[in-house]
């Protein structure tokens, strides 16, 4: 029934075979969609593949998701609402491959932060953090705040092509519906704002000791969580 999978936007390959299944009559509305683990054998597919194929079935409707039960087929849609939500959908970085990006990225440049940072520039960053708990309740404040946090982390790196490849990646964290609709989710998981916001204190610690392998080491686990809540199964 599932072919396995080849091209490089896996993940839209996936979307497409499931809905041409939809519409041929081989998968029916309400009826259960294999396991995550299951689809990844067939699809010969990476699990975060696969994950990115569930969250854009979600998006255009064409599934449900029950957390902790998995994903049911809610039925197709027209044509003209799934060429356009998925050419939004491949206008855009995936949100694994625009967290591989990050990785590089975040990592030096809180590597050059800790060997730049002014103790006005810590001061700012630690304003931000201030500011944290109280905003904390509030998912749309929270992504300003730390928003505002990574980008002044990039400010302090002092290197105009590094700022630059960091705005354009929150521009798409911020613009995509991919990546907030995953982001939206995790962040209704318990505990994980908290983490995130003991994750900044602790950079906050090692940019001001000028321990740059520590900042760059917390900064790999940040993003590295981030990662796993992606593909956690909380989210389904």
């Amino acid at each position: 029934m599932f072919r396995p999978v080849k091209s490089k936007k896996i993940y839209a390959e996936i979307v497409a075979q499931i809905r041409e299944l939809i519409e041929k009559g081989v998968l029916k509305p309400g009826e259960k969609l294999p396991s995550e683990a299951e689809l990844t054998q067939l699809f010969n597919a990476s699990r975060a593949s696969v994950r990115e194929a569930l969250a854009a079935l979600e998006i255009i409707g064409i599934i449900e998701s029950k957390r902790g039960d998995g994903n049911y087929i809610k039925g197709t849609v027209e044509d003209g609402i799934f060429i356009s939500i998925l050419q939004e959908l491949f206008s855009h970085l995936g949100p694994f491959e625009l967290l591989e990006a990050r990785r590089i990225i975040e990592c030096g440049v809180v590597s050059l932060a800790v060997q730049k940072a002014s103790p006005k520039d810590i001061a700012r960053l630690q304003k931000l953090v201030d500011r944290t708990p109280e905003l904390m309740k509030d998912g749309k404040s929270w992504n300003r705040i730390n928003t505002q946090f990574h980008l002044h982390l990039a400010k302090i790196a002092d290197n105009t092509l590094l700022f630059e490849n960091m705005r354009y990646m929150v521009n798409n964290m911020e613009e995509f519906i991919f990546w907030k609709h995953l982001e939206d989710k995790s962040l209704e998981i318990p505990g994980l704002i908290q983490r995130f916001y003991d994750d900044h204190k602790r950079l906050i610690v090692a940019i001001k000791n000028k321990e740059s392998d520590q900042a760059v080491s917390i900064m790999r686990e940040h993003l590295d969580v981030t990662e796993e809540v992606f593909l956690s199964d909380d989210l389904i």
